[in-house]
């Protein structure tokens, strides 16, 4: 039977039931667990696989978090000379270890305590073990070499020249001593050409020597020319 203050008993009963049903969903959604993946229309849209992005590379918006650089640790680059034979170029192992190339002549060039050149062949075969320029001062009828002292390198670069390395040595005996500079010139048509030059630090006389040793049985010395030739067995080096 009707009587007064009947509906507004009966919308407060129907406002409760509904608070608990909603307090009981929301209890148990907040139960369940979560764990967000990667969104699938990303990497469908960008053709990227978001397990093959390098780590490092990521924007993380966490509190106080900036992008993680990337690291770059120092590595020892090992190339091949044959398959840069034809640009012609300079592959350095090491500060005392270097590697001069072109169309026609491999040299690796060595520093450390006992300086000195290696003629190679395209293979990277030793032909030449000494293939070296050096300073020899007279004294008492008798030329007598300055021993090299300290040896440093400064690579100059590569042009549509060729290839320019600069090799700087203090050299000396006794009294006697002074800086060689040596510049190499692996040229893009192909001889190797060197530019020397020798600065004394005391006076007396000196000449330039260049020795190559493992030399083979077939050589040729034409004087008039003034060329000296040797056979290896992959290719002919002339000295001119």
């Amino acid at each position: 039977m009707p009587y007064p203050g009947r509906r507004t008993k009966l919308c407060l009963r129907i406002s409760k039931a509904l608070m608990l049903s909603f307090l009981s969903l929301l209890s148990l959604v907040m139960g369940i667990p979560f764990h967000p993946g990667p969104a699938s229309s990303s990497s469908e849209n960008t053709g990227v696989n978001p397990s093959t992005v390098p780590q490092g590379t990521g924007n993380f918006r966490g509190i106080g978090a900036d992008p993680v650089p990337q690291l770059n640790l120092p590595r020892t680059v090992v190339s091949s000379v044959n398959s840069l034979i034809g640009a012609g170029g300079v592959v350095q192992t090491s500060p005392d270890n270097l590697t001069l190339y072109n169309l026609a002549v491999t040299m690796r060039l060595l520093g450390g305590i006992f300086p000195h050149d290696e003629l190679l062949s395209s293979s990277q075969i030793v032909l030449s073990s000494w293939s070296f320029w050096g300073v020899q001062m007279q004294q008492a009828g008798y030329w007598i070499p300055l021993l090299p002292r300290s040896s440093n390198f400064t690579l100059l670069g590569t042009n549509a020249t060729g290839t320019f390395v600069i090799r700087m040595m203090e050299v000396g005996r006794a009294q006697y001593s002074g800086t060689l500079g040596i510049t190499y010139r692996a040229t893009s048509a192909g001889p190797l050409k060197w530019d020397l030059n020798f600065l004394p630090k005391t006076t007396g006389s000196y000449r330039l020597v260049y020795n190559w040793n493992d030399i083979t049985n077939m050589y040729n010395l034409d004087s008039a020319n003034r060329r000296f030739k040797v056979t290896y067995a992959p290719a002919d080096y002339t000295m001119d």
